[in-house]
């Protein structure tokens, strides 16, 4: 029964790698599966000092895809191990 809870437990969390989109930096990270993107996001910011000017999005290098921001670290997208490259988004007609 305890063994059912740790189970549990573990498959609730996941270790990904980040990285920025010049690797400049890169961590291991161990997250909740219910995180969402924009919660990674804000995280990466914090732990980085990154700046809050610019937008960001997750890429995906396994599956060659972006997650959405309000997408979660679902099993049917991410799966342990994932690389997630934290790259700015491009916004157009700002100057």
């Amino acid at each position: 029964m305890l063994g059912d809870a740790v189970e549990a437990e573990k498959q609730q969390m996941i270790t990904l790698v980040v990285q920025l989109a010049d690797r400049t930096r890169r961590a291991e990270v161990r997250v909740p599966r219910k995180m969402t993107g924009t919660g990674l996001i804000r995280t990466c910011r914090r732990r980085w000092s990154l700046s809050f000017d610019i937008d960001y999005q997750l890429f995906n290098v396994r599956t060659n895809r972006l997650l959405l921001t309000k997408d979660s670290l679902s099993s049917d997208q991410i799966q342990n191990g994932d690389t997630l490259i934290l790259q700015p988004f491009p916004v157009h007609g700002a100057h």
